[in-house]
């Protein structure tokens, strides 16, 4: 159900009902007047809950400012108000609304902190995890990764090599696909194309001395 008011639309949601989900198309943001805002997002096949929004949080900006779909789905926690703008009455309340302003521009920085945060650590908790299961079914890879080669052939230094692990991450996290190791090295430009061949040729000598 929804009301018309000056400057937005007010909307009543039950638990449990989709606001809007990810992929759709939507031109409107939303401030939580009461109740909570579930917000998740896709990752191989499975929703994964990025926030828990609570109120006075906004959340819905980035397909109003970005004209693109939307990122994520946004779920009803419990009976929930939420007030809909969209970027006209966004503009007229920003005009008319000293306060208002401050406080919206306050709720997106800090969000897009907690962002950055909470996908750090839901990275670092997925790539943990997977790491852990590797080393108990293979734990001879410890001693065959290619870029523990790389540093020991001198062509890397560790903080480089963590570096091009985490953009590894994040293409898998984010983009869905997997890029091996050495192609991100590469493109980064921290070797050659002939080194990268010789810590391969490295890695396939230790890889048949442990079989054999």
């Amino acid at each position: 159900m929804d009301s018309k008011v000056t400057g937005g639309r007010i909307l009543y949601y039950e638990d449990g009902k989709v606001v809007f989900e990810e992929d759709s198309i939507g031109k409107e943001l939303y401030i939580i007047e009461s109740g909570n805002i579930e917000i998740c997002r896709r990752i191989n096949g499975k929703n994964i809950t990025i926030h828990i929004l609570k109120k006075g949080d906004i959340f819905g900006e980035s397909a109003m400012f970005e004209d693109t779909t939307r990122k994520v789905t946004a779920i009803s926690i419990g009976r929930t108000l939420l007030i809909s703008m969209s970027i006209e009455e966004l503009i007229y309340r920003v005009q008319s609304n000293l306060d208002f302003a401050i406080e919206l521009m306050q709720s997106l920085v800090h969000r897009l902190h907690n962002t950055d945060i909470v996908v750090k650590n839901l990275i670092s908790k997925i790539y943990s995890f997977s790491d852990g299961i590797i080393q108990e079914i293979f734990p001879e890879k410890r001693a065959i990764k290619l870029g523990e080669i790389l540093i020991e052939m001198g062509y890397i230094t560790p903080s480089q090599l963590d570096r091009c692990l985490q953009k590894q991450k994040e293409i898998h996290i984010f983009d869905y696909k997997h890029k091996f190791l050495g192609e991100i090295i590469i493109e980064m430009g921290m070797i050659t194309e002939n080194e990268l061949k010789k810590a391969l040729s490295e890695q396939k000598m230790r890889i048949r001395n442990i079989q054999e």
